[in-house]
Formats: structure tokens, C-alpha cells, sequence
């Protein structure tokens, strides 16, 4: 149940105001525990009565205090968390999105005291002294980043969210601008495999039975297409345009569809491959990947090839070879760097390899085209 009023003002010069007052009990906590059992909020907002539609919010142009006073009372931080991810989940945001949200938050509930648990109570001095004690322990400069993330789209969504209350974020004052900001760290280099090395690989692998040919589709792919680990274990046949040598991955880490081109070789080898591979069900059949029972190839087909599977038969691969150790994200930046090295435009590399903005992959290779500039200066310049 809710009610509003207003509060009647001589003066002509000011608004009248609006206090309204709500009893709720936010219907997603049915979600969290026994609907009877969760508790009533009470939320008083005090707000200029708003004439032209907009929200009261939006038109309120005076300062308004920072204090967790007076901001409006919210529901415990525990719950919003719940709600937060529910919402997330629902929004089919990615797994690791929703484990890297929830782990930064709950460390900072831990670290709070116990007498402020409600959204609302959160101060910008609560925030930076949780900043400043994960830089104390020692952590990394893009772990301690990882936590502001966090903790800035958490406070945002409910600084939006009716269900909480509204409560203003602590990382921000009442104009909307940033009072807590953690600079970005430089962005570190990632390892590149050299092109010799996988090649190398490539030729010590054995074409003897269908495991063996998996092996060499799978590090053959990689090096051709650039594909990420997770997206290489997914491949389903149906991803798979042999005549047109075309790959489409369905949901990229960007969440978009994207095509990857490959070569005839890779054709090749994949027919070699589909050709001996075991008969099994066909809901394993659907997918271009599988691992072996015991890594024996005789004893039949085990499952579904998974990132951590094809990562771990990289490293076998690599130490049987006795050649240097490499992944699959480092075999990814060698295909990037040998592509913009064969000539291929910035724009094509980026949507090759899912990059949300050729921006980004020009920041991931930005050594690149330094020593791209400096040759070209050299050559042209008389």
C-alpha cells in the first residue's frame, strides 16, 4: 500500500512538495527465502513536485545532502546482491559476468561493519577505504580496477532499481559526477606464439587415428582462424561452412554472431578427421570436438571436448613436441599480429576476431604498428 499528500505552500515562488510514503515488500525476495518471512521497508522520499512529466528526480535542480541520513532507506546489501544477479541472469549476461560481480561485491560486504548493511548507508569514505585496504594487502593494479568496476555498475543499477529504494551510489556525488575514481592500469602485452613454433607443432603431430587428427584440426584452427579457447571447444558442425570455408560463431564474447574464414588445408584435414572419427550419439555427433575414454582412441569416444580439455592437450602437445609452452590465447595475439603483418586492414582483424571496436585492437597491437610505422618511414621517406 502507498499514499500521497501535499504539503500546501504560500509562498508563490516555491513548489508545493510531495511526501510520499510506501509500505512494500519488493516481490523478488520470493525469490530469496520465505516470501512471509521477508521484511517490510518503509521509503520516504521528500522531492519539488515535478508539472512537465518528468521525474521528480531529473528536475530537481537544489543540493541535496549525501549523508545516509537522508538518503532514502533501501533494503540490505545481501538482498540487493541477489536481486542484482537475478537481474543479470534473467538479462542471460555471461556466466563469468555474473561471478566476477558477485565475488568483488561480497568482499566488500565483508569488509563492511556490521551496523551499515543497507544500500542506502554506503558512503563514499566506506568505498575508498575498501579500495585503499585491497591496495594495502598487495593486490594488482587491475585487480584493485576489477573491484571499482564492480562496485560502480552494482551501486548504478540500484541507484535505478525501484526495489531498493533508489539510493544514491556513494561513488558519486549529487550532481552525478565521480567523487571515488581508480585510474585504469596500462594495458599489459599479452604472450604471442611464434608462427614457427605452432607450425612446428603442427608438422610433429601424427595423422594415425581420429584422436591424433582432432589434435591437429583443433591447433590447426586455432592458428587459422584466431578463435578464442571456449569458442574452439563449442564448434558445432552446423558452425561449419566447408564449401564456402566459412565459420560462424554463434554468441561471441561481444554477444554478437560472428564469421571466421579459413583455409582450404583446414577443409582438409577436417573431412580426414570426420571420416574416421567413432560413431556415437547424436547429440554428441553435433559437435566438431570430442575427447577420447582414458585419451585411448580405441576405447571409443568419452564426451564433448571442453576449453579446459583443449587447453590441457595443448600443453601435453607442446611438452611430447619438446617445443616452448603455449595456449590458445597466445596462438589468438600471433594470429592477430601475423595477419596485420600480411596486410590485412585493422577493421577486417577486428571483426575476425570479435573485437567489439577496431579501437581495441588497435590498443591490443599498438607495438605493432609502431614497428609498422617506423618500416614504412624507412622505406618511403627519400
Amino acid at each position: 500500500p502507498s499514499m500521497s499528500f501535499v504539503v500546501e505552500k504560500d509562498c508563490p515562488k516555491i513548489h508545493p512538495k510531495i511526501v510520499r510514503l510506501s509500505v512494500y515488500t519488493p516481490p523478488s525476495f520470493c525469490t530469496i527465502g520465505n516470501a512471509a518471512s521477508a521484511a517490510l521497508h518503509l521509503q520516504v522520499t521528500t522531492y519539488p513536485f515535478s508539472c512537465n512529466g518528468q521525474r521528480p528526480q531529473d528536475r530537481c535542480t537544489g543540493p541535496r545532502s549525501s549523508s545516509p541520513k537522508s538518503r532514502t532507506l533501501s533494503v540490505q546489501i545481501e538482498q540487493a546482491l541477489t536481486l542484482f544477479l537475478n537481474t543479470l541472469l534473467a538479462e542471460d549476461w555471461a556466466r563469468k559476468t555474473l561471478q566476477f560481480y558477485r565475488y568483488h561485491v561480497e568482499k566488500f560486504i565483508r569488509w563492511l561493519p556490521s551496523e551499515r548493511r543497507l544500500v542506502g548507508d554506503q558512503r563514499a569514505s566506506d568505498v575508498a577505504a575498501f579500495i585503499s585496504a585491497e591496495r594495502t594487502r598487495g593486490m594488482s593494479k587491475a585487480t584493485v580496477y576489477s573491484c571499482y568496476r564492480a562496485l560502480d555498475g552494482f551501486f548504478n543499477w540500484c541507484a535505478e532499481s525501484e526495489e531498493v529504494g533508489r539510493p544514491l551510489s556513494p561513488m558519486k556525488n549529487q550532481d552525478g559526477r565521480r567523487v571515488i575514481t581508480v585510474k585504469k592500469p596500462p594495458y599489459k602485452q599479452a604472450r604471442r606464439a611464434e608462427v614457427k613454433t605452432v607450425d612446428a607443432l603442427i608438422d610433429f603431430l601424427p595423422t594415425d587415428n581420429w584422436l591424433q587428427l582432432r589434435n591437429r584440426v583443433a591447433v590447426r584452427l586455432l592458428r587459422d582462424t584466431g578463435v578464442r579457447l571456449n569458442e574452439a571447444a563449442n564448434i558445432k558442425l552446423q558452425d561449419l561452412d566447408l564449401t564456402n570455408r566459412v565459420l560462424t560463431i554463434p554468441e561471441s564474447k561481444n554477444r554478437k554472431v560472428r564469421k571466421v574464414r579459413f583455409t582450404t588445408t583446414l577443409v582438409e584435414e577436417v573431412n580426414a578427421y570426420l571420416a574416421c572419427r567413432p560413431k556415437c550419439s547424436s547429440k554428441l555427433a553435433a559437435h566438431l570436438f570430442l575427447s577420447a575414454i582414458n585419451d585411448d582412441p580405441a576405447k571409443g569416444v568419452r564426451g564433448k571436448l571442453t576449453g579446459a580439455g583443449l587447453q590441457q592437450m595443448l600443453t601435453k602437445l607442446c611438452e611430447r613436441a619438446g617445443l616452448p609452452h603455449t595456449n590458445a590465447h597466445a596462438i589468438r595475439h600471433m594470429f592477430g599480429t601475423k595477419a596485420l603483418n600480411n596486410g590485412i586492414r585493422l577493421e577486417s582483424v577486428s571483426q575476425l576476431m570479435g573485437h567489439h571496436d577496431p579501437s581495441f585492437t588497435r590498443q591490443v597491437y599498438a607495438d605493432l604498428f609502431d614497428e609498422t610505422v617506423q618500416r614504412e618511414y624507412d622505406e618511403h621517406w627519400v
